[in-house]
């Protein structure tokens, strides 16, 4: 190698050495601008920090939830509200949502009162709602036991709160077997139950009135709901008893008078050979009969009505009339109430329904698309005489509850007339088959027609609930 190749490499050298030497340079100074903004970044991150914690501070002390700012009783009536018709666990699920809650629901008794005789009920349950009620008055529901298996348990639950009748205020029992509701009723049929209040019995028969519900057993009873036959020979009424709701049959005892009574309900076929003026209900303000035969008891009870005229007591349908002269609303079959519509006499015009001149609305239900003509005609007189226009309800469609469109038009054009008209759960229904023939030459199906029609229908259905007139 001579001198001048020596120098050659010698320059190349340097030159490589000097720009590692910058590059070097230029990564220093690249990192120490990324310890730069890394020392930033960690300063902008703890900054960020602070301030959301100081946010977290002064919103713990200056808003609170909605919810966490409603006082005591204001929470206590939404839990209360909350658990109605939820399982017996509810409770322990609200409590659990903070501390405040779990406070409401200890210590506010009348959130235990309800207590469930029942197959989802553990024996621990109830003995924490006993405990926990202290000493408000209890609400029984006893229901859901089906199987004779379940009589060991029954017994057990129902052991448990039979101690404690004397803070019963209501009871329930539903939807029990026959064999079991006879060995629930048998366990509570001598109970004294002295703050008792409301009883509802369904699905059991009874030949005998239950003793546990007697004016010396229940002094403080005040409603009595016994839906199926039960006896009547041993009906003692506490004199505090305001609703009464029985199913009677023609072999039954005789209803009793009951001077307290406010609201009376009667089903079934019949009460048997009742005499008129026999019962006795002063205070009585609302009567339903459900009856097959509803004579009799209307008889019996009839002196309750001021007015009674006592030549028209062997007349059912006048009876009626006559004792109920003040009525303003009334539901009945369509043709039960049309038998009133015919004149008494035949050179009067006056009909037994011009007797209840205090009406106001008439329901009238098993309607047939073509409403009889005496119908009509009473009420087109009622509107010459000049009185309010009547509020019709026409509902329980007897064509299986379906309407076309030119029964449902010919329908209120014969009523809207003479009464404020509205039909009730009409089910309105519109059959339309298209084909390809039924198309005219350029292809349009006649979908207007179809359109048209529906817009027709729907508006003579909007008039039957407002009264109005198309025209």
């Amino acid at each position: 190698m001579d001198d001048t190749d020596t120098t050659d490499c010698y320059h190349s050298d340097a030159s490589m050495m000097a720009e590692l030497a910058k590059v070097r340079a230029e990564l220093t100074l690249l990192e120490g601008q990324e310890r730069q903004l890394l020392k930033r970044l960690c300063s902008v991150r703890s900054a960020a920090r602070a301030q959301g914690n100081r946010i977290d501070e002064l919103l713990k002390h200056t808003i609170n939830p909605p919810i966490s700012r409603l006082p005591n009783t204001a929470l206590y009536q939404l839990i209360s509200l909350t658990v109605i018709g939820c399982g017996p666990f509810a409770k322990r699920k609200l409590a659990s949502v903070s501390g405040r809650w779990r406070d409401v629901v200890l210590a506010s008794p009348g959130l235990w009162t309800t207590i469930g005789i029942r197959p989802g009920w553990p024996a621990f349950l109830v003995i924490t709602h006993l405990k926990r009620s202290r000493e408000c008055p209890l609400d029984i529901q006893i229901y859901g036991w089906c199987s004779k298996d379940e009589v060991p348990k029954v017994s057990e639950l129902l052991g448990l709160v039979i101690s404690y009748g004397y803070r019963w205020r209501s009871l329930i029992v539903r939807r029990n077997s026959k064999h079991l509701e006879h060995v629930i009723l048998k366990s509570i049929w001598n109970m004294m139950l002295p703050p008792l209040k409301h009883v509802s019995i369904y699905g059991t028969e009874m030949s005998d009135y239950p003793r546990f519900l007697d004016s010396q057993h229940a002094p403080t009873l005040e409603h009595l709901h016994l839906r199926e036959t039960v006896g009547l020979h041993n009906f003692s009424a506490a004199a505090s008893l305001k609703s009464l709701s029985l199913r009677c049959s023609p072999s039954g005892a005789l209803l009793p008078s009951i001077m307290s009574l406010r609201m009376l309900t009667m089903s079934g076929s019949s009460c048997g050979a009742l005499l008129p003026n026999t019962i006795h209900m002063p205070l009585l303000e609302s009567l339903t009969v459900m009856l097959d035969d509803p004579q009799s008891l209307l008889a019996a009870i009839s002196q309750m009505f001021a007015d009674l005229e006592n030549k028209f007591l062997n007349v059912p349908r006048t009876l009626l009339l006559a004792a109920f002269p003040g009525a303003r609303h009334i539901e009945m079959n369509v043709f039960d109430f049309v038998v009133f519509c015919f004149p008494k006499e035949e050179d009067s015009p006056l009909c037994p329904t011009d007797r209840w001149s205090h009406l106001e609305h008439l329901s009238l239900e098993q309607v047939y698309y073509n409403i009889p003509n005496v119908f009509v005609k009473w009420l087109r007189a009622r509107k010459l005489e000049g009185r309010p226009a009547l509020q019709a309800t026409l509902s329980k469609f007897d064509n299986e509850g379906v309407l076309d469109g030119p029964e449902l038009i010919s329908l209120y054009k014969s009523l809207h007339e003479y009464c404020v008209l509205e039909l009730e759960d009409v089910l309105l229904t519109i059959n339309l088959t298209l084909c390809p023939s039924d198309s005219d030459v350029y292809g349009n199906s006649p979908i207007m027609d179809m359109v048209e029609r529906e817009i027709l229908i729907g508006t003579a259905l909007a008039c039957t609930r407002t009264g109005t007139d198309t025209d």
